[in-house]
């Protein structure tokens, strides 16, 4: 729950709350009025939803997603070759409308792209047949996602973009 030090009436935004704070929609209920609506906006920015009317939110979401499949195609030591096809199908793909976060997006793309390098990762894989650098990733970096969203993910992938990888 938010402190009372963060409900500060005409405070600036970035004084509403601490830096990695998580705004659930409880905290939200608990806000007088007033503050409801910064609150939600708040909480649609965490999630990647908008940034609608505080900045220009488009190249945001480009540097935001580009950052996040870097980071994580540099932890599953694409080449640079797939990296670039991979980024390619990641930044075409309309995440508010695909349903999966940017994470969880990222990680399967780079999944799909890397398996004409004989490298593959599928959830209904035994571990001996994944790919360890995969399985490692798949454990720290997606450990709150279970292996059926993981697979939800990745067929949605394959159904609505081309396989042409």
């Amino acid at each position: 729950m938010l402190t009372p030090d963060y409900l500060q009436i005409g405070a600036p935004m970035d004084e509403y709350h601490e830096p990695g704070t998580i705004i659930t929609r409880e905290d939200i209920w608990s806000l007088p009025p007033e503050q409801q609506r910064t609150y939600r906006r708040l909480r649609q920015i965490q999630q990647g939803k908008t940034h609608k009317g505080w900045e220009d939110s488009k190249p945001r979401n480009q540097r935001e997603k580009s950052g996040v499949f870097d980071r994580i195609a540099n932890r599953l030591n694409l080449t640079d070759h797939r990296k670039a096809i991979a980024k390619g199908r990641f930044t075409d793909i309309n995440l508010q409308t695909f349903g999966f976060s940017r994470e969880l997006v990222a990680f399967c793309v780079c999944a799909l792209a890397v398996r004409a390098d004989n490298r593959f990762y599928h959830p209904n894989r035994s571990d001996e047949n994944n790919d360890p650098v995969f399985l490692e990733v798949a454990s720290e970096d997606l450990s709150q996602y279970e292996q059926r969203h993981i697979l939800r993910c990745m067929s949605k992938l394959v159904r609505e973009t081309p396989l042409d990888w």
